[in-house]
């Protein structure tokens, strides 16, 4: 199987994505990358990555995510693979928009499993898509970030990100939790260094982020996606 696969360097850490003909595939934050590997070993066993520019129009999408268009992720292609279970998870997942949050109760709902809260927080977290599957929009029920694999510092920024893109407001407990500050902006795309076989590109930071990242520091990254 041969996958195209690239690396984008974002406010909250490098992105690593893979693609294949049908979409994404998999994408995670590169501290947490060898997850993914697993999950593309099981799937699809042997596996030739190619670096690609702009593998299905990702990289694209996410410059343009973390530069305040919020809404650019939702027409990629995502090719999931999971059981089918988990597929009715993540494709609820995709309908929550940008500014909103769920419970794992609202999400069971959804999937008509209103009693399966904990196999839908399972089908969360094992979500290998991040962030164009959005399962950071999913929250504990007192309104609290719950949990992300990615580290809570990495949730409570994108959801801020996306809050302030949307005009919208965070539940009062998860705005009064700890927040992910960015570095200062560094412009638009622009082609980085190689790591590894993928090629790294800068996405640039929003206005918002920019706006946070002038009055605090940042904090260095936590563990990567999923919830």
């Amino acid at each position: 199987m041969i996958l195209q696969t690239a690396k984008v360097r974002t406010p909250i850490g490098v992105v690593v994505l893979h693609a294949g003909e049908a979409g994404l595939c998999a994408l995670d934050f590169e501290d947490s990358c060898s997850r993914l590997g697993r999950w593309l070993e099981r799937r699809f066993g042997a596996l030739t990555l190619e670096a690609a520019r702009d593998p299905a129009g990702a990289v694209t999408a996410l410059t343009a995510y973390f530069d305040g268009e919020v809404h650019a992720l939702d027409a990629l292609a995502a090719d999931t693979g999971g059981t089918p279970f988990q597929r009715r998870v993540w494709e609820a997942l995709r309908t929550i928009p940008p500014g909103a949050t769920w419970s794992y109760t609202d999400l069971a709902r959804a999937v008509g499993a209103p009693r399966a809260v904990r196999a839908v927080g399972a089908a969360n977290g094992g979500n290998p898509v991040s962030l164009v599957v959005p399962c950071h929009r999913v929250i504990a029920a007192d309104g609290t970030l719950g949990g992300y694999g990615g580290g809570l510092e990495r949730k409570r920024w994108l959801l801020a990100h996306e809050a302030a893109a949307a005009g919208a407001a965070l539940p009062l407990a998860a705005a009064q939790e700890a927040i992910f500050q960015a570095p200062e902006p560094t412009g638009a795309l622009a082609a980085a260094d190689s790591l590894g076989s993928a090629t790294v590109l800068t996405a640039p930071h929003s206005p918002e982020a920019a706006r946070r990242a002038r009055r605090d520091p940042a904090p260095r990254p936590a563990s990567c996606a999923g919830s």
